[in-house]
């Protein structure tokens, strides 16, 4: 089930979704973890791991310079942030199953990485267009744009000293990360959205059509 995003306007039927600009929209991935030489590793960038062994005791591993993963995947939304109201963490209570608000949404230390859809070709193993996954690492090249905030900027660059791409500092005061985003991607004429890739689908399946459906999931395999 895709995310809700309340009331869909009746209007937005008439509005042609052009899915040749597809492979142009950017894939966006949020992370308080800093890319090191132009890549985000799956897991791998966390300095210490909380680990619960055999006889139910807490340690802490070092993962840094070794192999060892806390997740393989690495997932990236399509066309914008993911929605809050998928994101987060499940949690059990008496009143049933609730998700604690993920703090990627206002964490000042939050950074956002941008690249096509096309420089993902032979990396997505599937998910959907929120939640695209992909193994192990991502290279970002010229294509990419990278959103941090300015606190973090000489990080960034000490860390990824050939990176390619273009850096878009904020002042997280007084503008999150998620509005930027939402910004480059609204402003930009060959970019779809999330909210209006959803929106068309739901739509045309209310009417029984699956044009767009099929079309989004024959160039996604590709």
């Amino acid at each position: 089930m895709g995310p809700d995003y309340g009331e869909l306007p009746p209007s937005s039927a008439s509005i042609p979704l052009n899915l040749t600009n597809l492979e142009d929209t950017y894939m966006v991935h949020l992370s308080k973890i800093m890319s090191e030489n132009s890549t985000k590793i799956a897991g791998g960038m966390l300095r210490e791991l909380n680990v619960i062994t055999l006889d139910l005791q807490k340690v802490i591993v070092h993962a840094e310079g070794s192999m060892i993963r806390s997740r393989i995947t690495l997932h990236h939304c399509f066309g914008g942030v993911v929605p809050e109201c998928t994101h987060g963490l499940p949690v059990n209570t008496l009143f049933g199953q609730v998700k604690l608000p993920s703090d990627l949404y206002n964490n000042k230390d939050v950074c956002a990485y941008l690249d096509p859809l096309s420089e993902f070709k032979g990396e997505l193993i599937g998910g959907f267009a929120g939640d695209m996954m992909s193994i192990d690492r991502h290279l970002y090249k010229n294509k990419s744009i990278v959103v941090i905030p300015n606190h973090r900027v000489e990080e960034f660059k000490l860390q990824n000293p050939h990176f390619l791409g273009k850096i878009i500092q904020i002042d997280p005061d007084k503008i999150t990360v998620t509005e930027k985003v939402e910004e480059i991607v609204s402003q930009a004429s060959n970019q779809i959205s999330l909210k209006k890739l959803y929106t068309t689908i739901h739509l045309e399946m209310k009417e029984k059509k699956f044009d767009t459906l099929t079309n989004v999931e024959t160039i996604f395999k590709k």
